[in-house]
């Protein structure tokens, strides 16, 4: 990460913007250090706005394509969204600058990390985070499974030879239309990529004083944390617990293996480990803890 950290610091000093040079070298050691050679195949630029994936709206700046193992980046919207990152935010020279390439490193991060999760979704371990993301991506990995005949075919041509596929597929799009943000693989890839922000802005802070900067990402970290929790009348319903309570209820094929006695064990496991890691995984948390977090 310190040859990101340096190539933040280096672009905002000297007042420049985020360019496609800069995501390019960000992707490059962002693969290199979390190996992902086989989960970023292309990064390429092209028009979002009509763009299946488009998860984001019509203004989204850059995405993963699960299914291509693609970085998909919009030149033209990422310069809408620095504009309107320019209105929104008020800091003065050298603040302002970093705020903004800060917050589009956080958003680059952020899909960098959507190639990561495959990857961990694949690997059995003691990870509480690893398994949720297991059933998280269950039926995105099944259609790896998939013949190359098969899979060009949905991805070309919407045709599906697998009925269960489309069925499932069907299924799991009602729950990303049902938790959206709050979605465990959205959650964490928010949660890890402001964290891995913030570490830098921390270490700029040494030299450059950069409070207002410090401090906006602190809240945006603490928001990210606390997405899908609810608080009513001192009871707080955690985002996972909630999700995988919707996943058992639907009829996805092949996700019953996922629900034995090793998840549940690995996840009290996990429920008993900090904050920030509770946070992270979007387990229970007490009102303290909410109420402390959100004062961030």
């Amino acid at each position: 990460m310190e040859n990101i950290l340096d190539l933040l610091y280096e672009y905002s000093k000297r007042g420049k913007n985020v360019d496609k040079a800069f995501m390019d070298k960000v992707i490059k050691v962002m693969i290199r250090e979390k190996d992902l050679n086989d989960y970023i195949k292309r990064v390429r630029f092209k028009n979002l706005s009509s763009c299946k994936i488009n998860h984001g709206g019509k203004d989204t700046p850059m995405v993963y394509n699960t299914y291509t193992r693609e970085i998909l980046l919009d030149n033209n919207n990422i310069i809408l969204f620095q504009k309107k990152l320019e209105k929104l935010i008020l800091f003065r020279d050298f603040e302002q600058v970093l705020s903004i390439n800060a917050m589009l490193t956080q958003a680059l991060l952020h899909e960098i990390e959507h190639a990561n999760q495959t990857k961990k979704s694949m690997i059995r371990n003691e990870e509480f985070e690893n398994l949720l993301l297991g059933v998280n991506c269950h039926v995105d990995n099944e259609f790896f499974k998939e013949r190359k005949i098969t899979q060009f075919l949905m991805l070309k041509k919407g045709i599906y030879l697998n009925p269960q596929l489309y069925h499932n597929l069907a299924l799991q799009q009602q729950l990303n239309t049902q938790f959206n943000a709050s979605l465990p693989i959205e959650r964490m890839a928010n949660i890890h990529s402001a964290q891995e922000v913030n570490d830098m802005l921390v270490q700029i802070s040494k030299n450059e004083y950069i409070e207002n900067v410090i401090s906006l990402f602190d809240s945006f970290l603490a928001e990210f944390q606390l997405k899908g929790y609810n608080f009513n009348n001192g009871i707080i319903t955690s985002p996972t617990k909630r999700y995988l309570e919707e996943v058992e209820k639907l009829n996805i094929t092949g996700m019953d293996t996922h629900f034995n006695e090793y998840f549940d064990t690995v996840m009290k496991k996990a429920q008993s480990t900090s904050l920030e890691n509770r946070l992270l995984l979007g387990l229970d948390i007490n009102e303290e803890e909410y109420q402390k977090t959100k004062m961030k």
